[in-house]
């Protein structure tokens, strides 16, 4: 058998770099929330949690936002600051029309009847320079938004994005739920902070994974499997009963598939 040192090795934390240009950073199972608690000004909040995520994103420890005269960005990130020069996107909204907005729900991607076509666009990076992690469709709601320096966007998204990291003719797709709170042109650490990638992950994955797979740059040894770097998404149908004769409880998928996406 390959690879006895992994499980010895594999307990530092990594990234890499996928988002569309300049900062970067962009199907079921249920993800533990990761909640910002910032300073509060006037009763408002910088504020990010993640309720239902198919995929298996990395954890945003950092929450960010700000405007020009034409643009919104709203950007959940991993770093530790706005100068962070491993600044990494999670996923980010653009507002490409403020004054075209207000409170209310508005679709994505494909049309949906009754409702206005979103005045922007919404980036899944996952902590990589460019996303191949596509919208297809859902909603961006707001109850609150204002656009001066200090006023409250806050609302949720409840989206579909397809992975054309696939080599599959038929992309999956994955649900995102996420709730977000942003205190326009203002910035907040997210606390507790989380790891990006659960830090149980390395060692599952030596254990459980390393013995047959490859995985990116993090682990580039195989026993003839394939790397599995980016296939987190297809955890879920592999292990519907047992890979190999190995068996995941639901909390040791969802860790495994944040690391396979990061990598």
């Amino acid at each position: 058998m390959k690879k006895n040192i992994y499980t010895l090795m594999l307990a530092g934390m990594f990234g890499t770099a996928l988002a569309l240009s300049g900062c970067g950073g962009g199907g079921g199972g249920v993800e533990s929330t990761a909640v910002v608690s910032a300073p509060k000004a006037e009763g408002k909040r910088n504020g990010y949690s993640v309720q239902e995520d198919g995929y298996g994103l990395q954890a945003a420890t950092f929450i960010t936002s700000g405007r020009t005269d034409t643009t919104f960005t709203l950007r959940t990130a991993i770093a530790t600051g706005l100068t962070d020069v491993n600044f990494r996107t999670v996923y980010r909204i653009d507002v490409a029309d403020p004054a075209g907005v207000g409170k209310g729900v508005y679709s994505l991607g494909s049309a949906l009847a009754g409702l206005s076509q979103f005045p922007g666009d919404i980036y899944i990076f996952n902590g990589r320079n460019s996303t191949m992690l596509k919208v297809v469709s859902g909603t961006i709601s707001f109850s609150s938004f204002g656009t001066n320096a200090g006023d409250l966007v806050a609302g949720s998204l409840d989206l579909t994005f397809a992975d054309h990291n696939s080599t599959s003719e038929t992309k999956p797709t994955y649900r995102l739920r996420s709730a977000f709170s942003f205190i326009l042109n203002s910035s907040a650490q997210i606390l507790p902070t989380a790891d990006p990638v659960p830090a149980q992950a390395a060692p599952l994955y030596a254990a459980r994974c390393a013995g047959c797979h490859a995985l990116g740059s993090f682990d580039m040894v195989s026993d003839g499997a394939p790397d599995i770097s980016l296939k987190g998404g297809v955890l879920e149908a592999a292990f519907a009963a047992e890979h190999k004769g190995v068996t995941l409880t639901a909390a040791e998928l969802r860790d495994l598939k944040v690391m396979l996406n990061a990598n």
